[in-house]
């Protein structure tokens, strides 16, 4: 029996322990158990692997499943577009046809207030017998204002002399009119005819503009 130095009480200390195992068995525990650990570590690396694999599949099947949806809608949009080459080529006969007649008609005049605008300057007793008007080019970029659109001269016949000068003056002054002369051709003395020739320059605002190109 032992006691602690410096205590009245008694106190025991611990028991001896032997190791009665044989070397060889100890080393065969220690064998298994490294095979176990390593057996662990195996599994753990199969499932690990088994996992990847899985999320690899699936991302292989997510894309797959999408680029066949992707390629059947292509195949629809062409199908679509095949559908519609007959429109394309309808619209495209239409843009053709539009521009020929904006080529034939995009110079449309508005006759009428051009000749109004002639009589208006004509005193009374004369008339418009003939004329030859032409009209100029297709509206442009340029101001319509500053551009000819209609050029020509009319013929007037009166029994009474007529004040040619005041008349291609008042012509000038005129809305649409870029410029104006005149000239007596003839008097018949017989019938006592006088016949007069206006000239006469029109800007494009006479043109109708129904016909004209339009910017697309």
């Amino acid at each position: 029996m032992a006691f602690s130095r410096g205590s009245s009480r008694p106190g025991f200390g611990p028991f001896p322990r032997v190791n009665l195992l044989p070397r060889s068995e100890i080393e065969r525990r220690e064998r298994a158990a490294l095979m176990g650990r390593w057996l662990l570590g195996v599994v753990l690396a199969l499932i690990l692997v088994a996992a990847v694999s899985a999320g690899a599949y699936a991302v292989s099947m997510f894309a797959g499943h999408r680029l066949a949806a992707e390629n059947a809608r292509t195949t629809q949009l062409i199908a679509q577009l095949a559908g519609l080459s007959e429109v394309s080529k309808i619209r495209g006969v239409q843009r053709e046809l539009e521009d020929f007649r904006t080529e034939a008609m995009g110079a449309d005049v508005a006759w009428m207030p051009v000749f109004s605008t002639i009589e208006g300057v004509i005193p009374g007793a004369g008339t418009i017998t003939g004329w030859d008007l032409t009209t100029g080019a297709l509206p442009g970029e340029s101001e319509a204002t500053a551009t000819p659109g209609v050029t020509g001269t009319v013929t007037l016949e009166s029994r009474v002399p007529m004040d040619l000068v005041s008349m291609v003056r008042e012509l000038r002054r005129q809305d649409g009119v870029i410029d104006a002369d005149g000239a007596l051709l003839e008097r018949e003395a017989t019938d006592i005819l006088y016949r007069y020739t206006l000239t006469a320059t029109f800007d494009q605002t006479v043109y109708t503009g129904r016909y004209a190109r339009k910017e697309k």
